[in-house]
């Protein structure tokens, strides 16, 4: 199972607006950008080619969308999410990308998340 098309970003105006508009919390593996105040729950994942060839980015990305859908319902409510990879996440197994939103959501869920608007 992977995580719905319904809760992916997919415009490039909607991945610029997070980057430009949003806030960001970087991890081990992972740079998670979030903007708060939409009208629903997206999210979108960028690999760089630094981390390797298509079938390397697409497996990264297939495993981030599976650590998403599992935790889907710790993600604050009405929020554009992106999570890019850094460089070391070549290294990275299921199991690093799980702690590092798992380290995510603990941190964005101790906030008062609504006084960011």
């Amino acid at each position: 199972m992977s995580l719905k098309k319904e809760y992916r970003l997919k415009k490039r105006r909607q991945f610029l607006e997070v980057y430009s508009k949003g806030k960001s919390f970087s991890t081990k593996y992972l740079v998670i950008y979030y903007l708060p105040g939409k009208d629903s729950k997206l999210f979108g994942f960028t690999v760089s080619k630094k981390i390797g060839k298509a079938v390397k980015r697409n497996k990264i990305k297939r495993q981030l969308r599976e650590v998403v859908r599992l935790y889907l319902n710790s993600f604050p409510e009405n929020c554009f999410y992106v999570i890019n990879t850094k460089k070391s996440s070549k290294e990275a197994d299921f199991q690093g990308f799980l702690e590092d939103i798992t380290l995510f959501l603990k941190w964005i869920n101790e906030k008062d998340f609504n006084s960011n608007h």
